[in-house]
């Protein structure tokens, strides 16, 4: 869902979807590609201080923020493109009141530091390795269709693009809300009774075991009668 909410494709591909927006000229691209930028920092402060004292799921659903920022666009899309010279305005509303801004502000508080913490709170030690990494290679991977497929995307229709960005944004507001467990504070035990996983408890055992057999308690509680 990250991907597919549209960042990267901002990211890379800002001046051409601002042109088909209707605005052109360098200081369009500097705005856009750099205002993204900015703004995606600005984001992530507040998200770095909020993140544990309001967890992680009300964080994820500014997904809602994204996808009506890309409803606002394909609309004006809709509404303008015949005569973007004439209209202006609704162009430079579509970059920043309703659109292209506060998409990045929204991403950079909800999915841009939550995408990349989640994966490593919900498996298990054993597996947390590797389920981190297929997360990750899924980001790459989807990141890889993303740019591969937004310049088509735009050739076809710069409305429909929105559009399924919003679309995208939808959905991932309903997983968030619907299906992602709550993390922030809860223990390995409590994350395993939320996906009804016993994998933890048993780590958790076989760790006690081999501290037993290897005599690290016995060793530990010598060392503090000693002081």
């Amino acid at each position: 869902f990250a991907e597919w909410s549209g960042i990267n494709a901002l990211l890379y591909y800002g001046p051409t979807l601002v042109h088909s927006i209707g605005l052109r000229g360098d200081t369009v691209t500097l705005l856009v590609s750099g205002g993204i930028g900015i703004v995606q920092l600005i984001a992530v402060m507040p998200a770095i201080v909020f993140i544990d004292r309001v967890g992680r799921r009300p964080l994820l659903r500014g997904d809602a923020a994204m996808a009506l920022s890309h409803l606002g666009i394909a609309v004006l899309v809709i509404l303008f493109q015949s005569d973007w010279s004439a209209h202006r305005f609704a162009a430079w509303i579509a970059v920043g009141y309703v659109g292209i801004y506060t998409f990045t502000f929204a991403y950079g508080i909800s999915f841009g530091p939550i995408g990349w913490v989640l994966p490593s709170e919900v498996f298990p030690l054993s597996m947390r390795s590797k389920g981190v990494a297929l997360s990750t290679a899924s980001n790459w991977i989807n990141n890889f269709f993303i740019g591969l497929l937004t310049p088509v995307f735009v050739g076809f229709s710069p409305s429909v693009t929105f559009l399924i960005f919003a679309g995208a944004c939808t959905l991932s507001y309903l997983w968030a809300t619907h299906l992602v467990p709550e993390t922030a504070n809860v223990s390995l035990e409590e994350v395993d009774k939320l996906f009804r996983s016993s994998a933890g408890r048993e780590e958790a055992l076989l760790k006690a075991e081999i501290e037993q057999d290897l005599g690290f308690r016995e060793l530990i509680s010598e060392l503090v009668d000693d002081r």
